[in-house]
């Protein structure tokens, strides 16, 4: 059993009303939180990789583990969740969702690799504290920050910044994402959209620190350089075969994109999304 002790910032409005209760002791529930690696089978190739190494660096993970794909599969210690023809990312984890029992959900995507080992501890203690403030959803890392700070560990993810909807490590309330999926959008899509649809909710969180140190291997359908070099240093070896490496136009491309994106982050969180919308 996991105990979570948490202090309380004060420094809250009445959005976060539920935030404020302190409830010590946080025991985790068997059965609640599952881990659902997102993928299809056009992305079969990083599936070996991808479950590998959360074999290897997260080898005690206590909550049920669902691979999502076309066609059905098997992936040891993975429960296979067949959702047949590929319709889309946000339609084919709809699909999915509707075959996972659990009350929570953490998103994985098959495209991000762990290279570091999980404290399992701590993700016990973030989940606990989730549920204790009757929360919706939790970005497990930080990527954006939350703009204010609650916990030690937590902030809040305010209504109107940019990425409050996140695919990227992040334990969401299963129906309250169901209610934000829309079967058209990929998952680029749903993070700026859904991010919009989500004011409609509260309880929206982010950790401080990251919880899981992960690569991301692929943009764009290939495998960045940086990437394939940070997988071999892990004893791994890329399938090249399978998809090749991106383009050097277009990985300078994503740089500015990142570039970017760091200067977002320095403006007022409120002002993000405004300016995005206006400007990108």
């Amino acid at each position: 059993m996991s105990v979570c002790i948490l202090n309380q910032n004060e420094s809250t409005d009445d959005s976060e009303q539920d935030g404020r209760r302190e409830k010590p002791d946080c025991a985790r529930a068997e059965g609640e939180l599952a881990v659902v690696l997102v993928s299809c089978d056009s992305y079969k190739d990083l599936w070996p990789l991808s479950t590998g190494m959360i074999g290897r660096f997260w080898p005690d993970c206590p909550y049920p583990k669902y691979l999502i794909s076309n066609q059905p599969t098997s992936i040891p210690g993975f429960r296979s969740i067949a959702v047949g023809e590929d319709r889309g990312w946000s339609a084919n984890l709809v699909a999915a969702l509707e075959q996972v029992r659990e009350e929570f959900v953490l998103l994985h995507l098959e495209d991000l690799i762990l290279e570091e080992p999980v404290c399992q501890q701590r993700v016990d203690r973030l989940f606990a504290w989730l549920k204790s403030v009757n929360g919706n959803c939790l970005r497990m890392n930080p990527f954006p920050a939350p703009d204010r700070p609650f916990t030690s560990e937590v902030g809040i993810a305010s209504k109107g910044v940019l990425y409050r909807a996140s695919t990227v490590m992040t334990i969401w309330r299963k129906t309250v994402l169901c209610a934000l999926l829309h079967p058209e959008e990929s998952a680029w899509a749903f993070e700026i959209h859904g991010s919009e649809r989500s004011d409609a909710f509260n309880g929206f969180y982010a950790a401080h620190t990251p919880t899981f140190s992960v690569v991301n291997a692929v943009l764009r359908g290939r495998w960045q350089r940086a990437t394939v070099r940070r997988v071999r240093r892990l004893g791994a070896e890329p399938d090249l075969k399978a998809r090749g490496l991106l383009s050097r136009r277009a990985e300078l491309k994503w740089q500015f994109l990142m570039i970017r994106y760091k200067i977002l982050a320095l403006l007022p969180a409120r002002w993000r999304r405004t300016i995005r919308q206006a400007f990108c």
